[in-house]
């Protein structure tokens, strides 16, 4: 299985047309790879064998605010709209100080198309939480709440 997830991360910057903005993908350790993305952010994509799961990684910058406890429990509110967002989710790495966008997902069968579907995906959400997370940080200059009706992609933080 490991062979055939090295070959799907390869196979994908093959799909140059679709994906013009993958750099470059390189290994990272023995079963995590980092997609380097032209105009984006990093992703990394890391393989659990004895599952048969990738999961899809992106940091996720966010700055300091007034109620912290009030943001992570809107994190968790975010991670139980796992049908409205594909199951995309947000999560502190160990040290409970960089927060990641994640998306797992089955490897069995997944063609690169799909991949580069899911890579697509999780880059523009990201970037949809970087959005919001910036107009709703005490250095914006606006103190209007942002009207996001139109999104199930995220809860208000």
């Amino acid at each position: 299985m490991r062979e055939q997830f090295t070959q799907l991360l390869l196979d994908v910057t093959e799909l140059e047309p679709r994906i013009d903005t993958i750099d470059q993908v390189k290994r990272d350790s023995g079963e995590a790879w980092i997609i380097d993305l032209e105009d984006g952010p990093l992703v990394f994509v890391e393989f659990n064998e004895l599952s048969g799961m990738l999961c899809l990684r992106v940091p996720v910058e966010v700055p300091e605010c007034d109620d912290k406890v009030e943001f992570l429990s809107s994190l968790l509110r975010y991670n139980g709209l796992w049908l409205e967002t594909g199951g995309v989710c947000m999560a502190l790495d160990e040290d409970g100080q960089d927060y990641h966008l994640l998306l797992p997902v089955v490897a069995q069968g997944l063609a690169p198309d799909q991949l580069g579907r899911l890579l697509t995906a999780i880059v523009i959400r990201a970037e949809e939480w970087q959005d919001a997370l910036a107009a709703r940080s005490p250095e914006s200059n606006t103190n209007e709440p942002q009207d996001d009706s139109d999104s199930a992609n995220f809860v208000r933080v």
